[in-house]
């Protein structure tokens, strides 16, 4: 039984406890919004108006800016014009001669 009693002591302490914190944080809490509408009452003194959240309107959503590529081919450039017996990249006397049957002469 002692425990019980002990517990509810302890229960009873705690609620004054939050009681008093309570009451301290009501009282804080009138202080402050007395200073704040004192703060408004000078602001609008001196030409500020309050403004009103629902008249703000949100930001319209902007669409992203539509950019035009322009893409163009170039056709690849023309080979050059060999003479005959030249190869592309090749020395003339690297190259190897070959016949009809394309054995390799000489």
């Amino acid at each position: 039984m002692s425990q019980d009693s002990e517990r509810l002591k302890a229960l009873v302490n705690f609620k004054k406890k939050l009681e008093k914190q309570i009451e301290e944080l009501s009282s804080e809490l009138e202080e402050s919004q007395g200073l704040l509408e004192a703060v408004n009452s000078v602001l609008l003194e001196k030409g500020f108006k309050r403004g009103d959240l629902k008249e703000v309107k949100p930001p319209e959503e902007e669409e992203p800016p539509t950019v035009h590529v322009k893409v163009e081919v170039e056709a690849p450039p023309a080979p050059k014009a060999t003479e005959p017996g030249e190869g592309a990249g090749e020395d003339a006397g690297e190259r190897q001669r070959t016949g009809e049957d394309g054995s390799v002469v000489g």
